[in-house]
């Protein structure tokens, strides 16, 4: 059953109109080419925790973890956000509880943007970052991580290192991921009825820019048309009602062709990206994810 707290903040994102806006400000904002929201570590975690800014081929990566403690994880972070936001004050907030809960060491970085950069623009400062960031020590034990577009790209930074034999990552934990932008399946139209966050119209527009030249059904913009074997273990996390749920099933059944490994887990009316908001089943997301990361303490 949905708690009193998820089906609140549910008519708090209806009533302010989170979806129109998500379908009208974000096409005509990459029409005019206007600067993203972009938020850096808040000011209060500098005396709380090691931050370092480093450029890395010309993109800002964050360095985020323990300033005293040793390092336990290392997460590599993949921002989502339509592919034309930076990171949020949910997403420091979130990975500063991963910080403080798993002494995790965790890479950020701040990839170019649509519309002034495309999908292969974004992956060659992810291949750098991830390149610096297991040059740091710990080549073999990443987490790549990313929600909602970040998780998508994840799925293609990890392939991309398969294809270049490069060191993998140990796993992938995947948020609410953008999975296929083409959106053609069928049962998103419907979903898209419910779904009171994510705009189908809104989501064409940002795919058809951050594609490109490339095209919609490109390996290296689109998740699901890159091949799915030789991907490290995989944890997705999806809500039943999100209009990205049925393409990420699509996903899940091309992974266990493969011969992959996905554990998927679908929870029932929950909205996009509901982790990072005050509800209650947010909590059992996070307990999975933090057992993802330290296996050895369950």
């Amino acid at each position: 059953m949905q708690s009193i707290t998820s089906i609140i903040v549910e008519l708090i994102i209806r009533h302010t109109g989170v979806k129109k806006r998500n379908n009208t400000l974000l096409p005509k904002r990459i029409e005019r080419a206007a600067a993203p929201p972009n938020h850096p570590p808040p000011k209060k975690f500098l005396q709380r925790y090691r931050i370092e800014e480093h450029n890395i081929a010309g993109s800002r990566l964050w360095l985020f973890g323990p300033k005293t403690r040793p390092v336990n994880n290392w997460i590599y972070y993949i921002h989502g956000g339509a592919f034309v936001d930076g990171m949020m004050p949910a997403h420091w907030l979130f990975l500063e509880k991963l910080v403080r809960d798993t002494d995790a060491l965790i890479a950020v970085p701040d990839y170019p943007l649509t519309p002034k950069a495309n999908a292969e623009q974004a992956m060659d400062a992810l291949l750098a970052g991830y390149d610096f960031f297991t040059q740091q020590g710990a080549a073999e034990s990443v987490t790549c991580m990313g929600d909602s577009s970040g998780g998508g790209m994840c799925v293609v930074l990890a392939q991309q290192l398969a294809q270049r034999s490069l060191p993998a990552p140990a796993q992938l934990i995947l948020l609410c991921p953008w999975l296929d932008i083409s959106l053609q399946n069928p049962d998103i139209i419907e979903l898209d009825k419910v779904d009171p966050f994510l705009g189908l119209e809104g989501l064409h527009s940002v795919a058809h820019w951050y594609s490109s030249r490339l095209g919609l059904d490109h390996p290296l913009a689109n998740p699901m048309r890159t091949p799915h074997t030789d991907l490290p273990p995989i944890t997705l996390f999806i809500g039943s009602r999100d209009l990205l749920q049925p393409d990420c099933k699509t996903f899940r059944d091309s992974v266990e062709a493969s011969g992959g490994n996905i554990d998927f887990q679908c929870f029932p009316n929950m909205l996009h990206l509901w982790m990072f908001l005050p509800v209650k089943e947010a909590k059992p997301v996070y307990r999975q994810v933090i057992a993802k990361l330290n296996p050895h303490r369950q």
